[in-house]
């Protein structure tokens, strides 16, 4: 499964992929000053390559590592929704 996870005190996105997300959550969590939280999960097959689709398609706005800062943050979040949703 291939998620989002907000760092609710800078904003920044976590995109990666987990058969638990929620688990996944959870150890972010403990290394991390701000309280984080999954705002999107989606079920895919491929998740590897599409993390790794979405790491280079949203390249100008990776912070560190996996972590993004996406401004405005509501547009990024429709366009990733969009992506998934196609049939």
């Amino acid at each position: 499964m291939l998620y989002l996870i907000q760092n609710l005190s800078t904003n920044e996105i976590k995109i990666g992929y987990s058969s638990d997300p929620q688990k996944r959550l959870k150890q972010l969590q403990t290394g991390s000053g701000g309280r984080l939280k999954v705002i999107r999960a989606y079920y895919l097959d491929n998740e590897k390559v599409w993390e790794k689709r979405l790491h280079r398609m949203l390249w100008q706005s990776k912070r560190r590592g996996e972590w993004f800062k996406f401004e405005p943050l509501e547009e990024y979040l429709r366009f990733i929704d969009e992506l998934f949703n196609q049939d």
